[in-house]
C-alpha cells in the first residue's frame, strides 16, 4: 500500500497514452482532409470542434500557441510533449513543415501525413488487441483460480474426514 499511488500514477499514465494513440489517428485524418481546403492553422482551428476529448485541450493550446508564435516551431514541438510519443511527434513535425511551406509539394506532405497516420493506426490496433487478450486472460484466469482454490479446500476437507474416520 505504501507505493500504491506510484503504481496508480503509472497505470493512469499508460492508459492516457494508449487512449491518445487510439484517438490521434482520427484527429490527424481530419486534419489531412481539412488541409485540402485550408492552411495548417485554419485546419487545426476547424478540427477543435470534432477533436476527441482527450486531445481537445492540447489541440486548443497548439492553436493558441501558433497564434502567439506564428513563425516558431515551438508550438508543434510542445504538442503532447509530456507523453513523448515518437510517432505523434513526427506527424506534428510534418504539419509544421507543411505550415512553413517546405520543398515538398502539399500533396506529398499530405501523403506523408497519411503514411504516419497509418503507422499510428497499426500501433493503435496492436494496443487494442493487447487489451482484448489481457481481458480474455483475466476472464479465463478467474474461474481457473476459483476452481483451484475450491479443489484445494475440498481436498483438505476430504483428507480431514478420512483421517478422523480412519481406525488405526
Amino acid at each position: 500500500m505504501l507505493f500504491q499511488h506510484i503504481l496508480d500514477k503509472k497505470l493512469s499514465y499508460k492508459a492516457v497514452v494508449n487512449e491518445i494513440i487510439k484517438e490521434f489517428p482520427n484527429w490527424l485524418m481530419n486534419i489531412a482532409l481539412l488541409l485540402q481546403t485550408s492552411n495548417v492553422g485554419s485546419a487545426i482551428y476547424e478540427s477543435i470542434e470534432d477533436c476527441p476529448a482527450i486531445l481537445r485541450s492540447d489541440v486548443e493550446k497548439l492553436y493558441e500557441d501558433i497564434l502567439e508564435q506564428p513563425d516558431s516551431p515551438e508550438p508543434f514541438n510542445d504538442f503532447l510533449k509530456m507523453y513523448d510519443i515518437r510517432a505523434i511527434n513526427s506527424s506534428v513535425r510534418v504539419l509544421y513543415a507543411l505550415k512553413e511551406g517546405s520543398t515538398y509539394s502539399p500533396d506529398e506532405q499530405i501523403s506523408e501525413i497519411l503514411q504516419k497516420n497509418n503507422e499510428i493506426l497499426s500501433v493503435s490496433e496492436e494496443i487494442e488487441l493487447k487489451e482484448i487478450v489481457s481481458k480474455l486472460k483475466i476472464t479465463m484466469g478467474v474461474p481457473l483460480i476459483t476452481g483451484s482454490l475450491k479443489l484445494g479446500v475440498d481436498m483438505v476437507i476430504f483428507f480431514g474426514y478420512v483421517m478422523t474416520n480412519m481406525n488405526v
